[in-house]
């Protein structure tokens, strides 16, 4: 009994002290995130279907009071991105960009990172006829990637290009995880004295987690792979930034904790973690998956994780880029493309 009440004090004891550093720590008070409903493109007034598809022609604007403007513009095929002719020119380099809201996010479309991509790959081709679409959509993971390339294969791509991560993580492994845990992990994982003091107790051993992501990433894969193949187009294969919390202060650390906790645990409802630990290990193997998975079937990857810079200012969250860090990872992208000689043919 008194073993009870001791870890219901230390239980109270815990929340209170997040609780109290909720409200003190710098980053949860400039609200980072504040537009993410529209830099992410995920307003409701945006969507034909939420979480599906979004409205042919829809618009949305947002003038901030430093007068920086937010814009964002569906086109009339559904996507954020310029106008574009479904018929593709005998001489047109087409890429399209498939993804989540970390691919269709930006403070318009113009400064999104496939737009980005197009406007250096036309100031080093100045002579070339191409074009980088951006198709990602919020909340995509591969599985919904997949159905969305199938439906692009009529555009005749010729390189698809994909970015996804923290939605497959999320919507689907730890919502694997979660449904199978024994009746003490569902209870355990409600407890934040519990995770503090096991940290690594709620996930399985890192070979465990290998197999479990192979099992649900490869079968997708190579299904997009070879699909993309008999259509004459290429799968590019982009890793997933990860950030290195060694490199953070502790407010820092305690901001991507909050992001988990407040975002992923309760606003979306995923899986209860209070801390970005649980995420980042998982998501290491998950990249280690990818780049497993492109060696195997020689596809080409441009491994952002290792080459993405680990300056703070850089990202909003544990996986959103800022408007700095989109046009870094839209520069260590380009030059992917132009490493891996993609843009000849």
């Amino acid at each position: 009994m008194g073993a009870v009440l001791l870890a219901a004090l230390g239980e109270a004891a815990l929340r209170l002290r997040f609780y109290i550093l909720d409200r003190r720590n710098p980053y949860i008070l400039k609200d980072l995130r504040r537009h993410a409903a529209v830099s992410e493109a995920y307003d409701l007034s945006l969507w034909e279907v939420p979480g599906v598809s979004y409205r042919k022609n829809a618009a949305l604007e947002l003038d901030l009071p430093d007068g920086e403007r937010l814009e964002v513009r569906i086109n009339s095929r559904g996507f954020r991105t310029k106008e574009f002719t479904a018929e593709k020119p005998p001489e047109l380099l087409r890429i399209i960009c498939l993804g989540g809201s970390t691919t269709v996010i930006g403070r318009t479309n113009e400064e999104t990172y496939p737009a980005l991509v197009e406007k250096k790959l036309r100031e080093e081709y100045p002579d070339r006829d191409l074009e980088v679409l951006n198709f990602g959509v919020s909340k995509y993971g591969t599985r919904d990637v997949v159905e969305l390339a199938l439906r692009s294969l009529g555009y005749r791509p010729d390189l698809v290009v994909k970015y996804n991560g923290a939605n497959d993580l999320w919507w689907d492994y730890f919502l694997m995880l979660k449904e199978k845990f024994p009746a003490w992990k569902r209870l355990a994982v409600r407890s934040y004295l519990f995770q503090i003091l096991f940290p690594g107790a709620l996930l399985p051993p890192e070979e465990e987690i290998r197999r479990q992501l192979q099992a649900g990433l490869f079968p997708s894969l190579e299904y997009l792979c070879s699909v993309l193949e008999s259509a004459g187009a290429r799968l590019v294969i982009v890793t997933f930034f990860r950030p290195d919390l060694s490199e953070l202060t502790s407010a820092q650390k305690y901001y991507l904790d909050f992001n988990v906790r407040h975002f992923w645990g309760r606003q979306i409802g995923t899986i209860e973690f209070i801390r970005a630990e649980p995420y980042l290990r998982v998501l290491a193997v998950y990249n280690d998956v990818l780049r497993d998975f492109c060696r195997e079937r020689d596809v080409p990857c441009i491994d952002l994780e290792r080459s993405f810079p680990r300056d703070f200012d850089l990202y909003v969250d544990i996986c959103h880029f800022s408007q700095e860090g989109i046009a870094t990872a839209a520069g260590l992208i380009y030059e992917g493309l132009l490493e891996n000689r993609l843009l000849e043919r």
